[in-house]
Parts: structure tokens; sequence; C-alpha cells
């Protein structure tokens, strides 16, 4: 079974068939799909790919109990910390 990643950006049909090559993809651009995604399939996300200025809340992480990776695209380490304020560092979230 491939892990479950949840696609909170916009990306073309071909580069989410690319991505679903390899995971389980839930493609959530909008805010009604996203928070729709998260409350149905929260439990089974692993990985996350959103950007900077779309971000992940403190909120939607703990929807997540298996979240094992957050991606950012085009975020610096500053930036995406400043993106999750509400979210303690010593909560189990590394940046890398």
């Amino acid at each position: 079974m491939q892990p479950t990643l949840l696609l909170l950006i916009a990306m073309t049909p071909e580069n989410v068939a690319q991505i679903a090559e390899h995971f389980h993809v839930i493609h959530a651009p909008t805010r009604a799909e996203r928070d729709a995604a998260i409350a149905r399939d929260g439990q089974d996300v692993r990985i996350v790919l959103t950007n900077g200025s779309t971000g992940l809340t403190g909120a939607e992480i703990a929807a997540m109990p298996k979240l094992e990776l957050a991606c950012a695209l085009g975020a610096t380490v500053a930036r995406y910390a400043g993106a999750c304020p509400d979210y303690s560092m010593e909560e189990a979230l590394e940046l890398v």
C-alpha cells in the first residue's frame, strides 16, 4: 500500500499523476477541499506537500496523527516556521 500524501497546492494533472506513481495522492488545493480532506482522511496522511504561502497549521498537524513529513515548496525554514506559529517545535515537528 502506498503512503498517503495530502497535496495542498495546485498542480497540473500530469504532475499529480507523476506523484501518484509513488503515493496515494489526495489533491486538495482549495480551502474547502483541504478542510474536507483533513476531516475525512487526516488519520491516514503521512506526508503533506504545501508551499510557503499555503502553509500548514498546528490544528491541521494535530488532525494527522500519522504525519511524518511536511514539505513546503519554495519556503525557507524561517518562513515555514513562521507559517505555523501555533504549533510548538517541541511537539515532534522537526525542520530539516
